[in-house]
């Protein structure tokens, strides 16, 4: 008997779905900073959401403005696995970065993203995508922060799962 599978692939309204569910989160704590989720190119100014100097009807010489928020920017030029699986593991080290200070731990940030991305990627539907998030960050481990963040990540369940470690490695 012949089983078909179908792998579940994000369309870019299920990425734009699950970006607003997150930020809303976010933004839902008041004792955050407002979150904003932009995507850009490489080179491109970054505009503050919802910022404007004055009305067209409330003309003012300037302003000043302390702007203090989250910004997580995406490379608009990735497909929808790639622009979702970003986002994932940039709210993973802005949840670190909140808990732990502004300046925590590289390795232990990156740590948390790469736990974070994976639960979210599973709970969200998308199972697969996490295996292949997994076997992203063991192609980077060979660098830091990732290789330290990797050898840390060794007893964890959730990694090894998708990490797809065997009993002996």
């Amino acid at each position: 008997m012949l089983t078909c599978f179908v792998e579940m692939q994000p369309t870019p309204d299920d990425v734009g779905r699950i970006i607003k569910k997150y930020t809303d989160l976010w933004n839902s704590d008041p004792k955050h900073t407002p979150m904003w989720v932009v995507a850009a190119s490489r080179g491109d100014s970054i505009q503050i959401p919802g910022v404007r100097f004055s009305e067209e009807n409330s003309p003012h010489a300037g302003m000043s403005l302390a702007v203090r928020a989250e910004l997580i920017i995406l490379n608009r030029a990735m497909v929808p696995e790639s622009l979702l699986s970003t986002f994932l593991h940039e709210y993973g080290h802005t949840l670190f970065r909140d808990e732990h200070g502004p300046n925590p731990s590289e390795v232990a940030s990156e740590v948390e993203a790469i736990r974070f991305s994976l639960e979210a990627l599973v709970a969200e539907g998308f199972d697969e995508m996490a295996y292949r998030e997994a076997n992203n960050v063991k192609q980077m481990a060979g660098k830091e922060p990732y290789k330290s963040a990797v050898a840390c990540l060794q007893t964890d369940p959730l990694w090894r799962k998708y990490a797809r470690l065997s009993e002996d490695e």
